[in-house]
């Protein structure tokens, strides 16, 4: 394990201790006549001055070299932060798309794939549907599952196959359980929450699919990607000819 931050102004990366990294988050809203003031302005242009942060811990999922960038969300009112997400698409192999269980889909995630994924013809996205631990019973969890499938393929194209592609997780219980697994020792409450295997929080099947992903498919994919794209090239050629 293993904590950098990079700056924007000379792009240096530097390495923190674990204290300090849990310690880089957005300062709180307070009144600008608070006693606390000061400290937030310097906490504030302290978290501006960073470019990113890497972090490196032995999870298996980032085995063969994979880095997981967890980039801005798509509902953020910086309009610069947004901005960063949407130059990630083209650089990465695989998009993980997060929705809510208890409210998926959202006007600003549907306008999401219409404009900047149909258009683009990304085939590389899998959807992940947080909260699971939220939903009660396997009935729920199936709607919500068929609900998000039924409604993202109104915005994606017709041959996108949505099937294997949606998984729906506790993030939540995922983290209880490898906390546990691990030895720490959980209060009363995290217990209670405790899940009876990995398994059951949905993390083992999303995870096994993205590594067979990213393993088989993304080559193929990729050769797929530009024949479509050479045969459009070449159609338009006819057309003008």
């Amino acid at each position: 394990p293993k904590y950098t931050i990079s700056l924007k102004k000379d792009a240096k990366e530097f390495e923190v201790d674990e204290e300090d990294f849990i310690n880089l988050k957005a300062p709180k809203n307070i009144d600008e006549y608070s006693e606390e003031w000061d400290e937030v302005i310097r906490q504030k242009s302290r978290i501006e001055s960073i470019d990113h942060a890497r972090v490196y811990y032995p999870l298996d999922v980032c085995k063969g070299n994979v880095e997981i960038i967890d980039t801005p969300g798509l509902n953020d009112i910086d309009a610069n932060r947004v901005e960063i997400t949407y130059n990630y698409l083209d650089k990465a192999d695989a998009i993980i798309f997060l929705l809510a269980a208890d409210q998926a889909l959202t006007a600003t995630e549907a306008f999401f794939l219409q404009e900047r994924i149909s258009k683009n013809k990304f085939n590389d996205i899998f959807f992940l549907i947080n909260r699971k631990d939220m939903l009660h019973g396997e009935e729920e969890e199936q709607d919500v599952i068929e609900y998000v499938k039924r409604n993202i393929k109104n915005y994606l194209p017709t041959d996108y196959l949505v099937d294997g592609k949606i998984f729906l997780v506790s993030s939540k219980q995922a983290i209880l359980y490898r906390r546990n697994a691990n030895g720490e020792e959980l209060g009363r409450s995290a217990l209670q929450k405790l899940p009876e295997s990995l398994e059951a929080t949905g993390f083992v099947a999303f995870e096994s699919a993205l590594r067979s992903y990213l393993d088989q498919d993304k080559g193929r994919e990729r050769i797929d990607l530009y024949h479509k794209r050479g045969l459009k090239i070449l159609a338009d050629i006819a057309e003008s000819i």
